[in-house]
C-alpha cells in the first residue's frame, strides 16, 4: 500500500495549491495558506498506521451491536495515526459541529496545516468542470471548502 505522502497527483496539486489555483504564482494573501500546505503535506509522509483517508458521516456504518464499520475504501494508505481523526474534524466542521473534541490530542499545527491544504483542493478542485455522472460533485467540494474557510481564519487571521 502506498504512503499518504504520495496521494495522486491532483490531490497532491490542490493540497499544495492552499489558493484554490495551484498554478499562480504566490500573492500576498496566499503565501501563508500555501505554507501552511505545504507544512501538512509534508507532516502526513510519515507514519505506518492504515489510514482510510476518507473519514467522514456516510463512510461510517454503525452496527446494531455499537460497532463501527468503515467503508468505502479508495484513497486508503499508509501514514501518521491521527490523519484519519483529522479528516473527521474537517466532516465536523463542514456540518456546523465543534471539532475541538475531535482534535483534542492532535498536535494543533498538523491539524491546521492539513485543513487548510484540503481546504486549498476543495476550493482548486470546486472550480472544474463536473466529472461524467457527477453532476454535483463540484458544489460539494466548493461547500466544503466555505465550511472550512471560517475555521482556518480563527487559526491564522491575517
Amino acid at each position: 500500500m502506498e504512503s499518504c505522502g504520495e496521494l495522486p497527483t491532483t490531490t497532491l496539486r490542490g493540497l499544495q495549491g492552499a489558493s484554490g489555483d495551484s498554478q499562480t504564482a504566490p500573492t500576498e494573501r496566499t503565501k501563508a495558506p500555501r505554507a501552511q500546505a505545504a507544512s501538512g503535506l509534508a507532516a502526513i509522509a510519515d507514519g505506518d498506521t492504515l489510514i482510510h483517508c476518507d473519514i467522514r458521516a456516510d463512510n461510517l456504518l454503525v452496527r446494531p451491536d455499537g460497532r463501527i464499520v468503515f467503508v468505502d475504501w479508495p484513497w486508503g494508505c499508509i501514514g501518521p495515526a491521527w490523519l484519519d481523526t483529522v479528516l473527521l474534524a474537517v466532516n465536523v466542521i463542514v456540518h456546523g459541529g465543534d471539532a475541538g473534541r475531535v482534535l483534542s490530542g492532535i498536535e494543533p499545527r498538523h491539524a491546521t496545516d492539513l485543513i487548510a491544504g484540503f481546504t486549498g483542493y476543495f476550493l482548486h478542485q470546486s472550480r472544474l468542470p463536473d466529472p461524467p455522472g457527477l453532476p454535483t460533485v463540484r458544489a460539494f467540494q466548493g461547500a466544503q471548502a466555505d465550511a472550512l474557510l471560517p475555521w482556518l481564519r480563527t487559526r491564522h487571521p491575517s
